[in-house]
């Protein structure tokens, strides 16, 4: 369940194992308030099926402007999953670029990209820990996280570095588990 306190404009969210596979989300604006269920990580995988270009992707891993017009304004939750529809299909594609790159300079350049998509994701007001958690359980699903754990051990110094700032931000989320068993 969430919900958006008007007087401290602070969003809060809980789940429980009943509603693992949704979210409501509750937006209250000038005394109005819009309560809308949002989807599923596995819904949001199952919508993305449009496979992009290595330049398509790349394209979307430099230009956030979208998720910066989702500021403390935005009201329409519509806006918002069209956003993480977007981004869950460029990590999707992501991780199929990863899987076929071999240059470690050029996977460390990835890393740093997705590190700075997953950053600006989480920081969307009201709506950043949803759709983070929802990035990185994308990510953790289609084998993305054990790509960049894999490379934690590399002697290519920058590799190894936005593999650590990677694996760290997506260990803000419910990743922490996979990574432990791992």
């Amino acid at each position: 369940r969430s919900h958006l306190d008007s007087a401290s404009g602070k969003f809060t969210s809980e789940s429980h194992a009943s509603e693992a596979t949704s979210k409501k989300m509750s937006i209250t604006s000038g005394g109005v308030t819009q309560t809308s269920q949002l989807m599923s990580a596995n819904e949001y995988t199952s919508m993305v099926s449009t496979k992009m270009t290595k330049e398509e992707v790349s394209r979307y891993l430099t230009n956030f402007e979208d998720l910066d017009r989702l500021g403390n304004n935005t009201t329409n939750i519509k806006d918002v999953e069209k956003a993480l529809v977007k981004y869950c299909g460029v990590v999707s594609n992501t991780v199929e670029q990863l899987k076929n790159e071999n240059n470690e300079d050029s996977l460390a350049k990835w890393f740093l990209q997705i590190n700075n998509m997953m950053t600006k994701a989480s920081g969307v007001p009201k709506f950043g820990d949803r759709m983070g958690s929802t990035l990185c359980e994308i990510m953790r699903n289609n084998g993305g996280m054990d790509i960049v754990m894999d490379k934690l051990i590399t002697n290519n110094a920058a590799l190894q570095y936005n593999s650590a700032k990677l694996v760290h931000k997506v260990l803000e989320t419910d990743n922490r588990g996979y990574v432990v068993e791992k």
